[in-house]
């Protein structure tokens, strides 16, 4: 994942976040991180669901 589709990623959450809430968004550290992580562990998901092949 390109650092631009992370931040834009986030920034979605952040969105996300703050319609539920009924709020104005706000950007937090967290939501980055948090789409690193699952965009990772993603990726070793798919790499594990195909034998350890990096080519889908």
């Amino acid at each position: 994942m390109t650092p631009w589709i992370a931040f834009r990623a986030a920034i979605a959450l952040a969105v996300y976040k703050a319609i539920q809430k009924n709020h104005l968004p706000v950007f937090l550290e967290g939501y980055l991180k948090r789409i690193v992580i699952i965009s990772t562990a993603f990726k070793e998901y798919i790499i594990s669901a195909h034998d350890g092949t990096k080519d889908a």
